[in-house]
């Protein structure tokens, strides 16, 4: 009886049905044997998932590992959970819930001060940081100060009179505020006294931006023509805050044109009106 066409087609069908059921050594021998070019069954590969394909038990484990270890990577806390929809829409891919840095500000405190580094007044949050995982502390683009370098030129830094003799180990950080300040140049509160006396803040009497650690008001941070890197010379100085007029009102100060710093110590003293 002579087999028609659907007969064929179908006993084609049966026996490729028992090809997919055999071994991958078996269904390559068989398929060679009929066709050419047919590819040898490929080794068996152990597939590891990369961090940045975590699936749920990849990333519960990844908590447990960051609770006891130090891990390589900093991650962003919502990266780990895969709550991607703390920064990502979901209903349209690839789009931010909202712009920087109003988005970061959803979960991240806005302290905002008077001087404020560029990226941040800008609101540039991931000039500097990583959204995902870092291998550098806060989640930052780089490490110390490389990372500030990429913007700030460092050979102009160096010829500031401040930085000329700086040690290499010291950080921008340990002066800078990488966000804001109340202090002009972005400088931390206390700043100063990582390299001066702390004993000129702590007189029982004490001159208003000394107390408030505002050393940038009278001195200039890096250069300056005047002495002690003020920001002008004698009596100007002390007039841009205290009024001339009050000033040269009582008789101890009507005596001529005397130096303020002839009396009274810039900074603090352990007698009334800062006198030395």
């Amino acid at each position: 009886m002579a087999l028609g066409g659907r007969h064929i087609v179908l006993l084609l069908m049966l026996s490729l049905c028992g090809l997919l059921a055999c071994s991958p050594t078996v269904r390559y021998q068989v398929l060679s044997a009929l066709f050419d070019g047919v590819p040898p069954p490929a080794r068996k590969q152990q597939l590891t998932v990369g961090v940045d394909t975590l699936n749920q038990t990849d990333s519960a484990r990844l908590v447990a590992v960051m609770a006891v270890h130090t891990p390589r990577y900093q991650y962003h806390e919502p990266y780990v959970k895969k709550e991607c929809n703390k920064c990502h829409s979901e209903q349209h891919m690839g789009r931010m819930v909202a712009d920087e840095p109003q988005m970061c500000y959803n979960c991240h405190e806005n302290r905002t001060y008077h001087y404020k580094h560029g990226p941040a007044g800008a609101g540039y949050c991931s000039a500097c940081h990583e959204p995902h995982r870092s291998g550098y502390n806060n989640l930052l683009l780089g490490d110390g100060n490389n990372l500030c370098y990429s913007c700030h030129e460092q050979s102009a830094i160096a010829q500031d009179k401040l930085h000329r003799n700086q040690n290499p180990r010291t950080k921008c950080v340990d002066c800078h505020n990488a966000h804001s300040s109340d202090n002009y140049g972005v400088l931390q509160a206390g700043a100063c006294y990582s390299c001066h006396d702390k004993k000129i803040s702590q007189n029982k009497f004490m001159h208003g931006p000394v107390a408030g650690n505002y050393c940038a008001t009278c001195h200039q941070r890096h250069d300056s023509p005047a002495r002690h890197l003020l920001m002008a010379d004698g009596n100007n100085l002390c007039l841009g805050c205290h009024q001339d007029t009050r000033a040269y009102s009582t008789p101890e100060h009507n005596e001529g044109q005397k130096i303020c710093t002839d009396c009274h110590n810039p900074h603090g003293s352990d007698k009334e009106f800062m006198l030395d």
